[in-house]
Order: C-alpha cells, then structure tokens, then sequence
C-alpha cells in the first residue's frame, strides 16, 4: 500500500540522516522541492514504473522535511518549551495524515486524478519559496549553531 510504501523508505532514508551536518532551512527548502518534483512526478505518471520512482522521490524528501523542520522548531523554541513544541509538531504532523486523504479525495471527486499531485506541488513549491524568502534570517541561525557545535 502507498502508506507503507512511504513509511518503509522514510525509516531507511532517517536511518542514514545526521542532522547536525546540514543546515535545517536550506534542507527543509530543498526537500519542499523535492516532495513537489515528486507529486508532480505522481499527477503524472503514466506508467507504474515511473509512479513507484515518484512515490520514492515524494517519501524521502518528506522523511528528510519532518526531521529537519522538527529539529529547526525544537531549537528555535529553547529548552524550556521544548517539549511543548515537539507535541505541537507531532500533533500538527498526524493531523495532516488524517486530512490529507479526505482532501485528495475532494479533489479527485471535483477536478480529477491528477488535482492531488498538482495541488500538493503548487504548496510544496510554495513552501519552498516561502523558506527561501525567510532563509538569509535561518541560514544566519544555522552558522551560528555550527559554529559553537563545532
């Protein structure tokens, strides 16, 4: 199943992550890109082949966006609302698998098959472009974090 299918290579691609390496913001925006290439890869698709790539494509950068955006929301928040934010984020993070679906199928009904995919590359590359916008801001908080982790 697609879920499973997403789970699977989400758990081998964090598996292998070390976020202390990479810049969360020009990560998070790099994977937004990504998870619209592959959507739209999805809507696409016309063979099944090329449909399991895009699946693959949409799954990692979605594994490698949540880590990144949790690890940037938990040190940006400070050690005495740590928690609160890890909740919230995790929160956030299961409600968009439960409505995800019924949006897709909304979609579909109305616009057809592709509308999910096209939908969801219109946001993930809008979301990129949105980190863009706030990066130099990010990137200057990343510097700093790797030099004193350094």
């Amino acid at each position: 199943s697609y879920f499973s299918t997403v789970g699977l290579i989400s758990q081998v691609i964090l598996s292998q992550l070390d976020t202390g390496r990479w810049p969360e913001m020009k990560v998070a925006c790099a994977a937004s890109v990504v998870i619209g290439i592959g959507q739209a890869l999805v809507a696409t698709s016309t063979s099944f082949m090329i449909f399991l790539f895009a699946l693959a494509v949409v799954s990692a950068g979605s594994a490698v966006l949540k880590v990144f955006m949790t690890t940037a929301m938990s040190s940006a928040a400070g050690e005495e609302s740590y928690g609160e934010v890890l909740g919230v984020a995790g929160s956030v993070f299961s409600i968009s698998r439960a409505v995800s679906p019924l949006v897709s199928g909304a979609l579909t009904d109305y616009f057809g098959p592709q509308a999910p995919g096209l939908t969801a590359t219109l946001f993930m590359l809008s979301a990129a472009g949105l980190i863009g916008l706030h990066r130099s801001r990010f990137c200057h908080d990343d510097q700093q974090a790797h030099q004193k982790a350094a």
